[in-house]
């Protein structure tokens, strides 16, 4: 399995179940999941219409 395809599985088990992600990342990010990814953007010098896979 390459890797876009994990990232596709991993993405459409997650989009089943919504409100066990949320949980799942707050704990992950301990609280603090937007301003951690707010963080990475600004580290890499993203504008609005950039994407990202990073594994």
């Amino acid at each position: 399995m390459n890797a876009l395809n994990r990232v596709k599985t991993v993405y459409s088990f997650w989009g089943r179940w919504p409100l066990l992600y949320g949980a799942q990342d707050y704990i992950t990010f301990m609280g603090r999941p937007g301003r951690i990814r707010r963080r990475a953007v600004e580290k890499l010098h993203m504008v609005m219409g950039s994407g990202a896979i990073i594994f």
